[in-house]
């Protein structure tokens, strides 16, 4: 984590916040030569830990939802079938 003053901060915001973004650079703001904050990006994605319960949030497919499935692929399957109009004829 680099070290920033409020000041150069202040002065190049736009910088950092960019360089925080697209370079996933992590800052260290310091006042008076304290650490007063923290600059960094925003995290994204799932971590691995995390997967158990986002899969487990997703709902179950059993035999009922696999019939229902089926029918519902034959429903598109038709609807495609149907002739297209042009409606500039």
């Amino acid at each position: 984590m680099k070290e920033v003053t409020v000041t150069d901060l202040a002065r190049s915001l736009s910088d950092y916040l960019n360089r925080a973004t697209y370079r996933q650079e992590e800052f260290l703001i310091m006042r008076g030569g304290k650490a007063v904050a923290t600059l960094s990006p925003v995290p994204t994605g799932v971590k691995v830990s995390d997967l158990k319960h986002v899969l487990g949030g997703l709902p179950s497919v059993g035999s009922n939802d696999l019939e229902n499935f089926g029918a519902d692929l034959e429903e598109v399957r038709q609807e495609q079938n149907e002739p297209v109009v042009d409606k500039w004829e």
